[in-house]
């Protein structure tokens, strides 16, 4: 299976997952990954680690436009899509655009967003024209992105999984709570009776700090997910720990290798409450996305104080 035919399927991923998990508007806009610096600057290091350059510059460019965010950056997105012809706005997609956004006349007219597009991201919509779509990185990512890999490349504890046997950006599909789901491993080492599952991390904070970021970000949630579709994938194989390589931004401390414990992967499974607050698995999640196509409503989250309680039926 090709990364465009993996595109295409229509299932949910682990990431839509944690959209919903953050919001349900979150998930019906997916504009997370848009808005999310981290997320950009951690596709180039994966991108460059397992795809090598050529698929680098393919997709990233050095960029010094300011990049919008939040409904911003679902109307620049939605004129992008719409004006595919040109280089510059056209003035009927305003309106289209706008709608996307669904903002509030109140809050913000259609003539105040477009001065406000035109003021601040008309330089981004250019220059994502002249770039083909490709994402923006600033000079400063653009080089550390080559120094993180060149740093775990290096490294004797990392480096031993990069071998002649590893297989990078590995699809995987499945049905998981009856919804057909799919994931993206950055690398897979397969062996007559085993699979052994790799997921590649940038963080901004000291790595040993990582299994705060572990917990916030949902890594457990991620290994987990992967694992089980892995099981369904691969139902004669024994599926390793999953495992994280990860490596600073600042590359003030060397890159290390985390396994995650059969318990972690059941907590990412079912979830957990710590230090009082709930983290939600991905059984949980799929059972809410089913409830929220049956019914359309993506307005308020589950269970959020002072807002609308939503019940899901058949889910705990």
């Amino acid at each position: 299976m090709t990364n465009e035919e993996y595109r295409a399927l229509d299932c949910v991923n682990q990431s839509s997952l944690k959209l919903l998990r953050r919001s349900p508007k979150a998930f019906k806009f997916n504009v997370y990954n848009n808005d999310s610096i981290a997320f950009v600057e951690g596709d180039a290091v994966d991108t460059l680690l397992t795809n090598g350059e050529d698929a680098f510059h393919s997709k990233f460019y050095v960029g010094a436009a300011e990049k919008p965010t939040g409904k911003m950056a679902v109307f620049v997105k939605k004129l992008l899509e719409l004006n595919d012809l040109g280089d510059t706005p056209n003035s009927m997609f305003y309106q289209e655009a706008y709608d996307a956004g669904e903002w509030s006349p109140r809050a913000a007219s259609l003539g105040a967003i477009i001065k406000r597009f035109e003021d601040n991201f008309l330089d981004y919509y250019k220059e994502q024209k002249e770039n083909e779509n490709k994402i923006a990185l600033s000079e400063s990512v653009y080089k550390n992105t080559f120094e993180i890999v060149h740093t775990i490349l290096s490294d004797p504890h990392c480096s031993v999984y990069f071998t002649e046997n590893t297989k990078y950006q590995v699809p995987i599909v499945g049905n998981l709570e009856d919804v057909p789901c799919k994931g993206l491993l950055d690398m897979v080492i397969e062996t007559d009776k085993t699979i052994l599952p790799i997921d590649i991390k940038t963080t901004g904070k000291d790595i040993y700090d990582f299994k705060r970021s572990y917990l916030q970000y949902g890594y457990d949630f991620q290994g987990s997910f992967y694992t089980a579709l892995l099981q369904q994938q691969y139902p004669d194989k024994e599926i390793l720990p999953f495992k994280f390589i990860v490596c600073e931004k600042s590359l003030f401390n060397p890159p290390l290798v985390f396994e995650m414990t059969k318990e972690e992967l059941e907590f990412g499974k079912n979830g957990r409450i710590l230090n009082s607050y709930k983290y939600r698995g991905w059984k949980n999640l799929l059972d809410e996305y089913k409830y929220r196509n049956a019914t359309n409503n993506w307005e308020y989250p589950i269970d959020y104080e002072g807002c609308e309680y939503i019940s899901i039926p058949g889910s705990k």
